[in-house]
């Protein structure tokens, strides 16, 4: 899933490329009238365009323009990812900006403030208006147009560049008055149309999908924008940072609604399902050394029932898994974790890190032990907990050398050694396994022809392990091994100043590229290629109070030798390229 979510974040950031060109070549060659309203006011803090925007907005990015933090981008990867950024930078340039007479340093750069929103806005009715545009959607782009606002940060500059407007050959503009805002529309039979308007002298809004720039100027003219939405306007200052790359909002009840009806839509419903119960979500994205660095904040509905359960008590784990653990997922309250998964109408939400059916699960224990979950095992895992793949030692055998570990925190230690001593029997009579206990009181199963071995035993006092898989066993408290939490990758990739935290995900992504022996599907070229520029992901989250939780998560990726680095091509027209129609 993780892979997934990072293959598609990467793809669709590079396709709002696409439109993003084609609008600025818009206002720049004349597409807008200048209409100066003396009203909305930028909000101090919050994304450009907070205060345009309605609250029905499903998702926003605000990327930032400065050209220096899109070459320390260009420094990570390796030469697979940076040849395909350089092509698609070429594309973009060759459509919407060659293609039009236009170049970015010239035409663009000189009014273009430091911020640019991409917004994704919910469809709305006719309300027997005439549609002023067809939406344009040429093969790769999502379904439903963005919104594009861009803030004028030299307007003397912008309005000398529109005395002089140009259009493509082939294309005419139109234009039209919607509540008293003049609308600037660009026709052409080969070429995408967009529709523009000027704000306040001070944003320009672009998008093929006409009701949607009418929804912009709704909001504008006085339905409440996004800005006044309390939760989203303290989470943006609570989260504030310097210069950040992207800052991000998503409304989740919409985003989900438009992800079910769009299979084209940049987040699929699996991702946003991991949100469920949360009204809404804002992160920022800054640009470090090792990577990328993502703060984000969700929320609940005030009206909601749900809440959170301030339990923030995550913190042994990392230090009782071996360093060789490839992925791990950690919380505060076991017990709390799967009845918060397992009931529709939970009391309190978790950021789900586990994609399963906890009924399935609890289905599946019955059938093969005649145990029950939630009365055998439930009552004593009330505690921190941990489970994690494991890369075991490597063998000569074909089979995937690895296997999972699950470290439980108990609160009743006795209740627990009786359920374990009934599941032994069990493993025993029924499957006809080998077990046998250590003087240290570590038990271990075998099974017939040694296909399958585990082992379980106490870490610490009241941590309970199971370690299934070939050579896990010895791989618990190594006496002279280290420990997940002394892991360099895995510190940098959890590094977070939240004071306390109810849990982590680590992924080293490394072996997931290179080792054929683990137990992942293997995926097509291009895929492993985008992997391997990626070393790690972590996340650490952590609840605030009972309507919202805060989470940090650390992308380390690879970063080219300079030499390596496929430099993006000049935004200049280059009389060598013969632009796409």
């Amino acid at each position: 899933m993780i892979q997934k979510i990072l293959k598609e974040f990467n793809k669709e950031k590079l396709k709002f490329l696409v439109p993003l060109g084609a609008a600025i070549a818009l206002i720049s060659g004349g597409a807008a009238l200048w209409w100066v309203v003396r009203q909305n006011t930028p909000v101090e803090g919050l994304p450009i365009g907070s205060e345009v925007l309605p609250q029905t907005t499903a998702m926003t990015l605000a990327f930032t323009t400065n050209e220096a933090q899109w070459q320390q981008l260009q420094q990570f990867g390796n030469p697979e990812t940076q040849a395909a950024l350089a092509e698609n930078f070429a594309q973009w340039r060759d459509r919407h900006l060659t293609a039009n007479g236009l170049s970015y340093d010239r035409d663009i750069k000189p009014w273009v403030g430091q911020e640019v929103t991409v917004a994704f806005l919910p469809p709305v009715s006719d309300n027997n208006q005439p549609a002023a545009l067809q939406p344009f959607n040429p093969k790769g782009l999502v379904d439903t147009p963005p919104v594009f606002i861009l803030p004028i940060a030299n307007p003397a500059k912008a309005e000398a560049l529109m005395a002089t407007p140009k259009t493509a050959g082939g294309q005419e503009w139109v234009e039209r008055d919607y509540k008293g805002q003049k609308i600037r529309e660009v026709h052409g039979e080969q070429a995408p149309a967009y529709a523009a308007t000027v704000l306040n002298n001070r944003i320009v809004v672009v998008s093929s999908d006409a009701k949607a720039i009418e929804q912009v100027i709704d909001t504008f003219k006085g339905k409440p924008p996004l800005s006044r939405i309390s939760e989203y306007n303290q989470s943006f200052k609570q989260l504030k940072t310097v210069a950040p790359f992207l800052r991000m909002y998503v409304n989740v009840p919409a985003a989900e609604q438009m992800a079910i009806s769009n299979p084209a839509w940049p987040v699929p419903p699996q991702t946003l399902s991991l949100l469920q119960h949360n009204q809404g979500m804002v992160s920022t994205v800054n640009l470090g050394q090792e990577g990328m660095k993502m703060q984000g904040l969700a929320w609940v509905a005030a009206n909601s029932k749900v809440r959170y359960r301030t339990d923030n008590k995550a913190q042994r784990m990392p230090s009782l898994l071996p360093a060789q653990t490839v992925m791990m997922t950690s919380g505060g309250n076991l017990k709390q974790f799967w009845q918060e998964t397992s009931q529709k109408n939970e009391k309190s939400p978790a950021p789900r890190t586990l994609g399963y059916s906890t009924s399935a699960v609890q289905s599946g224990l019955e059938n093969l032990t005649g145990m029950n979950v939630e009365k055998d095992f439930l009552p004593w895992m009330d505690g921190e907990f941990a489970l994690g793949l494991i890369s075991a030692p490597a063998t000569t055998e074909p089979t995937p050398t690895a296997g999972i570990m699950l470290l439980m925190q108990v609160s009743d230690r006795p209740a627990a050694e009786q359920t374990l001593k009934k599941l032994d029997q069990v493993m025993k009579e029924r499957y006809q396994f080998q077990t046998s206990q250590s003087d240290a009181g570590v038990v271990q199963w075998v099974s017939q022809f040694t296909a399958l071995s585990a082992t379980h035993g106490w870490l610490d006092g009241n941590v309970l392990y199971l370690a299934i898989g070939p050579g896990v066993s010895n791989l618990v408290a190594p006496p002279a091994g280290k420990t997940l939490a002394e892991a360099d990758l895995f510190r940098k990739a959890t590094v977070t100043n939240l004071p306390a935290n109810n849990g982590h995900f680590f992924l080293n992504v490394e072996p997931l590229a290179t080792n054929t022996n683990l137990p992942f599907p293997i995926l097509p070229t291009e895929n492993r290629a985008l992997l391997r520029a990626i070393r790690a992901i972590g996340v650490t989250s952590a609840v605030q109070d009972g309507r919202t939780f805060r989470f940090d998560t650390q992308v380390l990726l690879q970063k080219s030798q300079s030499s390596d680095i496929a430099p993006l091509p000049s935004p200049e027209a280059s009389p060598s390229l013969s632009p796409s129609p």
